[in-house]
């Protein structure tokens, strides 16, 4: 049997695929890559593996002004964040006409069979809970043999972010919960973190636990507003 056609791939693997990985994985490791060093490791496959690492990173050395990446019914703008689980990027999704976060495993991991179930897993999981403390999942897809998912664009910061400033805020400065030396500033803060908890109770009750809690998967909004990504 052909492990592909069991992840919803088809077709054999492309042996690209694993050179694209073993870049990414350097990446991963803080090496620096630049297109001429592939082209020049790679004189026959250059072009297309640089291709693919554009997809989801920028390489170093000239290159033409970026412009925007289709991908399916979104257009890529910019990246946002990048994780052992992908890269997110806003997005443009061009039926509704609505800018997004768009979530993409890149190919070279994509290849991986259990990498690949598990990101669907996690876009078609998340996408059960409707919870205003929980970032909803809009649409999920595969576009070239690339998983991505589109979810709510969150106009914040994150908690880790956030606390790192808060540290240094003087007790007078304004903050989303009021000033540091105001009673009213520890219960809208346990407020905030209450409401973080019934969207974790929501999740609960749909049987899925969350498994990577942590400051920089809680984004505050501009409304102020704790949300679980």
């Amino acid at each position: 049997n052909d492990p592909d056609s069991r992840s919803g791939l088809s077709g054999p693997r492309d042996p690209l695929d694993g050179i694209v990985s073993s870049y990414l994985e350097s990446l991963q490791a803080g090496e620096k890559l630049d297109r001429f060093r592939i082209l020049a490791e790679h004189p026959e496959d250059g072009q297309e593996i640089i291709d693919r690492l554009e997809a989801f990173i920028d390489l170093d050395g000239p290159a033409e002004p970026e412009r925007p990446r289709m991908r399916g019914d979104y257009t890529r703008r910019r990246e946002i964040g990048r994780g052992g689980r992908g890269v997110v990027y806003e997005a443009w999704e061009n039926s509704m006409d609505r800018r997004v976060a768009l979530k993409v495993l890149p190919a070279g991991i994509a290849a991986d069979n259990r990498k690949f179930l598990r990101f669907m897993r996690e876009a078609k999981t998340a996408g059960q809970l409707s919870h205003p403390n929980v970032v909803p999942v809009f649409a999920m897809g595969v576009k070239e043999q690339t998983p991505y998912y589109a979810m709510e664009l969150v106009e914040g910061e994150t908690l880790d972010r956030f606390l790192a400033r808060l540290k240094d805020a003087s007790p007078e400065a304004e903050t989303p919960f009021g000033k540091k030396d105001d009673v009213r500033y520890f219960a809208n803060l346990a407020e905030v973190f209450a409401a973080v908890a019934d969207g974790l109770q929501h999740a609960h009750s749909k049987g899925i636990i969350h498994r990577d809690i942590k400051p920089s998967n809680l984004i505050l909004d501009r409304v102020g507003r704790l949300r679980i990504l």
